[in-house]
């Protein structure tokens, strides 16, 4: 994997997040639109990120998510700095100090989930426990729909020829998943919709990464 194109790609989404959110910084959609659901959310988001698959032109996603999700929003923090400038464990620091402690614990169980591909959680967990706020909802929800449509990327490329090859692709697929609920969250809230998809975009790339390196993997054996 390319490190230093994934901090480059990082600081093209910061600029596009922080001139996003200054353009609609007076919008407050806290709460569900009448007649829409958190499914609504969970699906609109997934069918976004679909439209989106075909451009790698980070601003083209940007217009093409937005306008697919209409708006689906929460209110936001801006970051001083590029995601691309903290490390992981300054990401959750991060949100340790920008989370109510419930909202950090589902972050922490969205990590799990998605790194060991249980799917094992569902948007009723999250949006019937009454100690989160609708704006954790909204976001924690998009969040799990960013990270199942993830992984169902990952799960499409799976192959068990040469063992080797596949445990390293495996185990880079993990960590890219378990980075993106970090990552993923950071996004959500400097940026709104539009920085979870950034971050959903990052780990994307990450993922095509690591099956490129599986391919090539397989070819040397």
């Amino acid at each position: 994997m390319n490190l230093k194109n994934i901090a480059y790609l990082w600081v093209v989404v910061f600029i596009s997040i922080i001139t996003f959110a200054n353009c609609t910084q007076t919008d407050n959609f806290n709460e569900p639109e009448t007649g829409r659901s958190y499914q609504d959310l969970y699906n609109q988001f997934q069918d976004a990120l679909k439209s989106s698959e075909l451009t790698t032109d980070l601003q083209q996603k940007k217009e093409i998510l937005y306008e697919k999700m209409g708006k689906w929003n929460w209110q936001t923090n801006l970051l001083t700095k590029s995601t691309a400038d903290m490390s992981v464990d300054e990401q959750k620091d991060y949100l340790r100090n920008t989370l109510s402690s419930q909202a950090w614990q589902w972050v922490e169980k969205l990590q799990h989930s998605f790194a060991s591909n249980s799917n094992d959680i569902s948007i009723e967990q999250i949006t019937e426990d009454s100690l989160l706020t609708e704006n954790e909802k909204l976001m924690l929800v998009a969040i799990l729909s960013g990270g199942n449509y993830l992984q169902n990327q990952v799960m499409a490329a799976q192959t068990k020829s040469a063992a080797d090859c596949y445990a390293q692709y495996q185990k880079d697929c993990e960590r890219a998943l378990e980075i993106y609920a970090i990552s993923g969250s950071v996004g959500a809230i400097s940026g709104g919709v539009i920085g979870l998809a950034g971050a959903t975009a990052v780990c994307a790339l990450q993922l095509k990464w690591a099956e490129d390196d599986y391919k090539d993997c397989l070819e040397k054996q």
